[in-house]
């Protein structure tokens, strides 16, 4: 693979039909990336590439390669960038989310402290670094540099999502609800504030409420498996089997092939006393777990005893 991307960013000798061939693939790419076609983008960047060396093009070709979930190759084009010009601030950011992504957290970090010393002004930089760091478990380190992003950008969504992460992890729940709060506000159309309200308010012992937040996510996204699975252990976790039950028929409806939620609909159908229906739906689970490898399992020796966060 190395190989491959020497000859990518090689700098041969320009003559003007190169110029032009170079021209005609770059932007074949970028026309390609418009309308979704990314594997002919990428083969057109890597082409354009071949003929010279351009920074603009190299990160197009790096996106590319992200977008196709080819994180291996995206972080080769980023590590080009920075060996091309190591003092290259966007070149380190691209690479320490790439970094990030490939769980290479320590790595990612150096490139975020590297930035921040040469430009604290973004706070880009500080919600990734806040985001490697609750990765890391460090949440008053992730509290601290997601704080600082909010004192640069008060509106910036995914800070306060990422930082009432961290205060509830850190069992700051009256913290943590306050961001959950500020993130509706700033993002009423996205359901991850609702969701995360509805996990706190589980962790304060308030059913109801978290219940009433998790009907407002999956009204916002009603094919949503993480908040279907979440209203479904809230039920069960209060003894409201028929309740469950229902709420789960109306979401594989929408989800058949959601085998958590059979298996969850199964032991509700325990709990009421259903043992057939149970069985048939161990069996459905069973069967698209196979299909689908959507393996999960579920304690429900816990389900009583507290939130699952």
């Amino acid at each position: 693979m190395g190989n491959i991307f020497k000859s990518l960013f090689s700098t041969p000798e320009e003559k003007p039909e190169d110029e032009k061939q170079f021209e005609i693939f770059k932007y074949d790419g970028i026309r390609a990336m418009h309308i979704g076609q990314v594997d002919y983008a990428i083969r057109c960047f890597e082409e354009a590439l071949k003929i010279k060396h351009e920074p603009e093009t190299a990160t197009f070709l790096m996106n590319a390669y992200s977008h196709s979930h080819r994180t291996d190759e995206a972080l080769q084009v980023a590590q080009l960038a920075v060996e091309i010009d190591a003092t290259n601030l966007n070149a380190r950011l691209n690479r320490a989310t790439l970094l990030f992504q490939s769980n290479r957290y320590d790595e990612a970090l150096e490139d975020c402290r590297y930035i921040l010393e040469n430009d604290a002004s973004n706070p880009l930089v500080y919600l990734l670094a806040g985001r490697v760091n609750l990765a890391l478990a460090d949440y008053e380190a992730a509290i601290g540099v997601l704080t600082e992003a909010i004192a640069i950008r008060e509106d910036l969504p995914d800070a306060y999502l990422f930082r009432a992460e961290a205060y509830y992890e850190s069992g700051r729940l009256a913290d943590a609800c306050a961001d959950a709060d500020k993130l509706i506000e700033l993002a009423p159309e996205e359901e991850a504030g609702f969701l995360l309200k509805g996990r706190i308010c589980e962790k304060t012992e308030d059913t109801a409420l978290a219940l009433e937040c998790y009907d407002r996510a999956l009204n916002l996204n009603p094919y949503s498996r993480d908040t279907a699975k979440l209203t479904a252990l809230a039920l069960l976790r209060d003894n409201k089997a028929d309740e469950a039950i229902a709420f789960l028929n109306e979401t594989l409806e929408l989800i058949p092939d959601f085998a958590y939620g059979y298996s969850l609909r199964a032991e509700a159908k325990r709990l009421a006393g259903d043992a057939d229906g149970a069985e048939a739906d161990d069996a459905a689970a069973k069967d698209i777990s196979e299909a689908d490898n959507d393996t999960e399992e579920v304690d429900f020796g816990k389900m009583n005893k507290g939130p699952i966060f």
